[in-house]
């Protein structure tokens, strides 16, 4: 019973991130105009832009940017 209250709780804290739209934010890491891409504190400063006071964007924007543009190399590993 008390894994089953644990659960519930834990899916209703997560639920407004669970809920989330996230488009906006992945649109934006996945277009990012090539004078940021050459240094990182740029990159960072313009993904996390618009979401100043959104700590779930901001870490969504860059997770997102992540995803779409780092790849691993698993010939050369």
């Amino acid at each position: 019973m008390l894994k089953v209250i644990i659960s519930l709780l834990f899916l209703l804290l997560a639920s407004p991130v669970l809920a989330s739209d996230f488009s906006e934010a992945d649109a934006r890491a996945k277009t990012v105009p090539a004078q940021y891409e050459n240094n990182l504190d740029s990159l960072v400063r313009y993904l996390i832009a618009p979401y100043k006071q959104d700590d779930v964007l901001k870490t969504r924007v860059l997770y997102a940017w992540i995803v779409y543009h780092i790849e691993y190399d698993m010939f050369k590993y």
